[in-house]
């Protein structure tokens, strides 16, 4: 069981790849967030979606549920845009 709706505070193994951490997924997130304004302006928005996504799963802030979250991140980005 892992805590739900916190940032992870150690390492995760995905598909046999290890995630390097520790790192602080807070850090990670808050300069993801400012990302996704400079993404929405700088590409169009399928290229936008695409690097956003890819950023987000990079820094696979939980320890489980990150492909959800991702997904939903993406389809509520292209609803509101």
């Amino acid at each position: 069981p892992y805590p739900t709706g916190e940032f992870r505070t150690s390492g995760v193994e995905i598909l046999n790849a290890r995630i390097t951490p520790p790192f602080d997924p807070r850090v990670w997130m808050d300069m993801f967030v400012q990302y996704i304004d400079y993404a929405l302006e700088k590409f169009p928005i399928y290229g936008a979606i695409a690097r956003i996504h890819t950023l987000f799963e990079s820094i696979h802030p939980f320890y489980d549920g990150n492909g959800r979250v991702g997904r939903l991140l993406m389809n509520f980005i292209l609803i509101v845009n």
